[in-house]
């Protein structure tokens, strides 16, 4: 499915400029012109580290300002970068 390839490559390019410092945050709106996948419903991706809660967090956030949310993904992987900052070897 090239929606879902368009979504993978887009949390991809969120990874590789994760500094670790700060999280990266995208949301995509599939009514925007310059979404290249569609769908019925907004996107949000997160790359950060790994917390206690984080995710039950995010999503009690979305459901107290009114927003249903329709289907979460949590993959946790682990991630090498060699000494210039770029990505080594990922694990999932």
């Amino acid at each position: 499915n090239t929606d879902l390839a368009g979504m993978a490559l887009h949390h991809f390019t969120l990874l590789k400029s994760y500094d670790g410092k700060q999280p990266q945050l995208a949301i995509l709106n599939p009514k925007a012109e310059e979404q290249h996948f569609h769908s019925s419903h907004t996107v949000i991706q997160i790359v950060a580290y790994d917390r206690p809660f984080l995710v039950d967090t995010i999503l009690m956030s979305l459901e107290a300002q009114g927003i249903d949310v329709h289907r979460t993904y949590n993959i946790i992987i682990s991630v090498e970068r060699d000494d210039d900052g770029n990505i080594a070897h990922i694990e999932g």
